[in-house]
């Protein structure tokens, strides 16, 4: 299997906005969208404690950690006054998931912060998490 990279622009624990109000700002579809007390998983069992709203920066897992980090910060300031308006009344994350598989050949996906990226983080309380998967090469992803 070959290495994935998953980056995406999340904003959580809006309170004051429907999320379709941040759709219509930014002028893409979420790839999810969560709400608060709706249920969190198939079985019901866990509600999301907050509303969230994600959008994936590419479908194209391969492409590289710094493209899809462009992507999402070009969306920002694309949108830059939207963006601030409501900003700093939720929890902006750039997340990034890496999907290692082990032994295929391929090098550790690199992960970079340039500085543009720093500006624009602290510009927009854009906070960063990455979650790093260690796979054994050939498992199929769940």
């Amino acid at each position: 299997m070959k290495n994935e990279i998953d980056v995406r622009l999340c904003f959580w624990e809006f309170e004051d906005l429907p999320p379709e109000a941040i759709t219509e700002m930014l002028g893409v579809e979420p790839t999810k969208v969560m709400r608060q007390g709706e249920p969190r998983g198939p079985k019901g069992l866990r509600v999301w404690p907050y509303n969230g709203w994600v959008w994936e920066a590419s479908a194209d897992k391969s492409v590289p950690f710094e493209d899809q980090c462009t992507t999402v910060l070009d969306l920002l300031v694309a949108h830059r006054d939207a963006v601030l308006s409501f900003c700093h009344r939720c929890t902006p994350e750039l997340s990034c998931a890496l999907r290692v598989y082990v032994d295929n050949g391929e090098s550790t996906p690199s992960v970079h912060l340039n500085t543009r990226y720093h500006a624009l983080a602290s510009e927009f309380n854009l906070s960063f998490d990455l979650d790093l998967y260690c796979m054994p090469n050939g498992e199929a992803q769940a």
